[in-house]
């Protein structure tokens, strides 16, 4: 074969190859690309819609409990007095809230009173659909918790709300059920999420989603075809039986455009390679091909006269063999550094899969220690009580020194659980309004048995312009007693202050909470790991004061959440001071992205 026809062959070979290893490579790192984005669109638009359900949900469960503790609703079911329905609840009423059921139900399960708007917006009192709803909670709740579901009726599925009727001060037994309803619209959903949904019965699915249906006991069901990505989205009764189920579908709009994309790019890159291939072999052909055949027909016409060439050195190397030893060389350098970030990266993936199997084990394992430990709290609280009425003091003083440690336990395992939820990613942060001066009087009134223990006098020093927030009161005032609760731990016959300031920023309202005590202090080494869990600021203060050194790891983390941060300042001797920053309205998407560091600084 000539070294034309090898040449030709060796270009075509190459040719072949890098058009097939560019089609697998589009094919299978590009496209899934595609593919991927189109499923995280859709994933995207499932939970737009789960959202759109659960605001639905948290709407009418939040008009409901505020009826449902309304002193004259209380009085009604068991007055049955019309009047109070003709001057509380007249059409409007039904309109402006987007209430499509209300009912009254007494204590024996008989509908006291029932309105239901039609599917053209007229009322109808006393409708079969409350009837329905109130036969279907034979079971009534015993607390004022609510208890939602959604059923299906001749106009579609109702998302409903039933919870005990009460007092508003609470004194009283509850009275009956109030029932608050709102219909799930096909046509509303639509408009509103911008997408293909559909309402699914799940008495009468169709043939190809009655099996999709028996599957969402485990969640929502999710498949794709040639033509869109669909998802089953389960509806269930207040007993958790499937009802219906909502049927969000999306067009494979970016997968088809993906896949013209890549066959516009296979055939641009196929016109190159042949402009490529063609243009090599016209200059192989001038520069090299021609020149070694006229070389060759030199050597015929003077092959009766050219001596033999000397045969070479086979100990020589040329510049191919040095170069092939040096790559060689660089493959081996490049074989041993990847072996070691292979071994980087299982150490750092066991590493972590050990972390998370820790917060797993330590978020079930407190969990299961906390039903035990309510037992004994309770089941001492009421031996105590028997046998401070018996005259026994000596022992109801020994029960109530179990019950105090018992109740000492359970708040240890609270920290690790909750440590653990943050570490594993379980805590959930709820926002909600809340009055801050309120709040900090519950944290005051809470903490003043924990002050009296050691003598200690609290200042408070909050400001008058305090207002309300928006956050999780919750986690903001649980970090609040975490720092009283130190100072208060650190410190003997001493004073701790507590101020509370509303700051005008750029970003906008910040509140800052400063807790300064005048106890032991902390060294620089101390308070360099004040905020590492598991970690006291040394063993003889460890064992002085006890505690498992979690409360300010868990306000650290928290205050992270809540897109906040924590400072600290402390000299030995003198005292400590713990500051919160936090912004009065949580923007809980950025602080869920990120955790703010915490500051720590000796005095």
């Amino acid at each position: 074969m000539s070294i034309t026809t090898k040449t030709a062959v060796a270009l075509f070979s190459i040719f072949a190859t890098l058009l097939a290893g560019a089609w697998f490579v589009l094919d299978h790192a590009v496209r899934p690309g595609f593919v991927r984005l189109e499923s995280e669109a859709h994933a995207r638009d499932v939970a737009r819609v789960e959202a759109n359900l659960g605001a639905m949900r948290q709407d009418i469960e939040s008009r409901t409990l505020d009826y449902a503790q309304w002193d004259d609703t209380y009085a009604f079911i068991a007055s049955h007095r019309r009047a109070f329905i003709t001057a509380n609840f007249p059409n409007s009423w039904f309109t402006t809230y987007g209430v499509d059921l209300l009912a009254f139900v007494d204590n024996s399960g008989r509908l006291v009173w029932s309105g239901e708007t039609d599917r053209n917006g007229r009322l109808e009192a006393d409708h079969f659909d409350a009837g329905q709803v109130a036969a279907h909670l034979r079971l009534l709740p015993r607390s004022a918790d609510p208890k939602s579901g959604v059923i299906w009726t001749a106009e579609g599925p109702l998302l409903y709300v039933a919870a005990r009727a009460t007092r508003n001060n609470g004194v009283g037994a509850p009275r009956g059920l109030l029932i608050m309803g709102r219909r799930i619209k096909q046509d509303a959903l639509r408009e509103q999420m911008q997408l293909d949904v559909s309402l699914i019965n799940a008495a009468s699915p169709a043939p190809d989603l009655a099996a999709r249906m028996r599957g969402l006991g485990n969640g929502a069901q999710t498949w794709v075809s040639a033509d869109a990505s669909r998802t089953l989205i389960g509806l269930f009764d207040g007993e958790g039986v499937l009802t219906g189920a909502v049927l969000a579908s999306s067009p494979r709009t970016v997968t088809a455009l993906g896949a013209r994309s890549l066959n516009i790019a296979l055939l641009l890159f196929a016109a190159v390679l042949t402009l490529a291939a063609v243009s090599l072999w016209v200059l192989l052909r001038r520069l090299v091909i021609a020149r070694i055949t006229r070389l060759q027909r030199h050597f015929d016409a003077q092959s009766s006269t050219l001596a033999l060439l000397p045969q070479a050195d086979p100990s020589a190397s040329d510049e191919v063999e040095r170069l092939t030893a040096a790559y060689n060389a660089l493959v081996l350098r490049l074989r041993a550094a990847t072996e070691r970030e292979r071994q980087a990266i299982r150490e750092s993936e066991s590493a972590a899969a050990a972390n998370r199997m820790k917060s797993d084990f330590l978020a079930n394992i407190s969990h299961e220690f906390r039903t035990p430990l309510n037992a004994v709290i309770g089941y001492a609280e009421l031996v105590e009580e028997d046998l401070a009425e018996a005259g026994m003091a000596t022992a109801a003083g020994d029960l109530h020194r179990i019950r105090s440690a018992a109740r000492h336990l359970l708040s240890l395992i609270n920290e690790i659980l909750d440590l653990s939820k943050i570490e594993a990613g379980r805590l959930e942060i709820t926002p909600a309004s809340f009055a801050v001066g309120e709040m900090l009087d519950s944290v005051v009134d809470t903490v003043a048995p924990l002050l009296r223990q050691n003598g200690n006098r609290l200042a408070v020093d909050a400001g008058s312009d305090l207002g309300n927030a928006y956050s999780d009161e919750l986690r903001l005032r649980q970090c609040l007693i975490n720092l009283l609760s130190n100072a208060a731990k650190f410190t003997q016959q001493g004073e701790i202050t507590l101020t509370a300031r509303r700051l005008k920023t750029i970003g906008g309202d910040m509140l800052r909470f400063e807790v300064s005590d005048t106890g032991i202090g902390m060294t620089e080494a101390q308070l360099a790991r004040v905020f590492e869990p598991f970690v006291q600021a040394d063993a003889d203060i460890a064992r002085r004061f006890g505690g498992t050194g979690l409360g300010l790891a868990i306000t650290r983390k928290l205050m992270a959440l809540l897109g906040g941060s924590i400072d600290a300042k402390s000299a030995q001797g003198v005292g400590s001071t713990f500051v919160l920053t936090v912004p009065a309205v949580a923007d809980m998407e950025q602080s869920g992205r990120g955790s703010a560091p915490a500051r720590a600084h000796a005095a």
